[in-house]
């Protein structure tokens, strides 16, 4: 998908051009986005749901925050409200799990 032009008035690259950027497509592939991934599917059938939950919602944040930096966009209190809302919704399981052993 990454050789698709975004415009239909652009044309394909060539193999010269696509063979370039192959050296490193593997090493990214193989170091920065398997072994997360693995990780992740992995702790997902040994943690409680509440867990995986917060994981996974927390992974949403990091990505808002790098794509803000990556990007240059703005990152304002929109965006932390949405974080924070994010966390809240995520922790509140857990959270919740806690106050009812308490209770009782």
């Amino acid at each position: 998908m990454a050789v698709i032009p975004f415009s239909i008035q652009k044309p394909l690259p060539n193999y010269a051009e696509i063979s370039s950027v192959l050296p490193w497509l593997l090493p990214i592939a193989l170091l920065l986005l398997i072994p997360p991934v693995f990780a992740l599917l992995w702790g997902a059938r040994m943690w409680s749901p509440g867990v995986t939950g917060i994981l996974f919602l927390t992974e949403i944040s990091v990505a808002t925050i790098a794509a803000a930096i990556l990007t240059d966009e703005a990152f304002g209190a929109r965006e932390v409200l949405g974080i924070v809302l994010i966390s809240l919704a995520g922790a509140s399981e857990v959270i919740s799990k806690l106050f009812r052993s308490r209770l009782k």
